[in-house]
């Protein structure tokens, strides 16, 4: 959790360190928004805020899933400038059969055969990119009104 990594980082004086955000674990460890708007600030006032993460839950669609968009916009992008990643993941054939996946996995063009009326990975992480830059627009447009 991003309190316990800050905890770590203070208590062990560790000055060059920081914290990554991703809100699948938000999501999944939740400690409520408060907590969730607390650890932004404390990692922001101490510049440990380093990367955030965008993945649903349970690692597939962004799209559709149940990230806490306003909250989670509310408190990063006031307070971090740098980049945004958008994470689909996908087990890869070698690893699929010894993971643990709570949903099934995307089809790759060129690498698995097409799933009528299926979305790729591709088009799943390209909706998840479109999904991310909707949401900072949308909130950008809100936080100026």
């Amino acid at each position: 959790m991003v309190s316990e990594a800050l905890d770590f980082l203070e208590s062990a004086d560790i000055p060059v360190g920081g914290v990554t955000i991703d809100t699948a674990q938000v999501v999944m460890e939740s400690q409520g928004p408060a907590i969730f708007r607390k650890n932004v600030a404390r990692a922001a006032q101490q510049s440990r805020l380093n990367y955030v993460h965008i993945s649903a839950p349970d690692r597939g669609a962004v799209r559709d899933s149940w990230i806490p968009w306003e909250i989670m916009l509310d408190e990063i992008e006031p307070v971090y400038s740098g980049p945004y990643l958008v994470e689909v993941f996908n087990a890869i054939p070698p690893f699929e059969s010894s993971m643990r996946m709570t949903r099934r996995r995307f089809w790759r063009p060129g690498e698995d055969a097409p799933e009528a009326d299926v979305d790729s990975a591709y088009d799943v992480a390209r909706a998840a990119l479109r999904t991310l830059e909707e949401k900072i627009a949308s909130h950008g447009r809100r936080s100026h009104s």
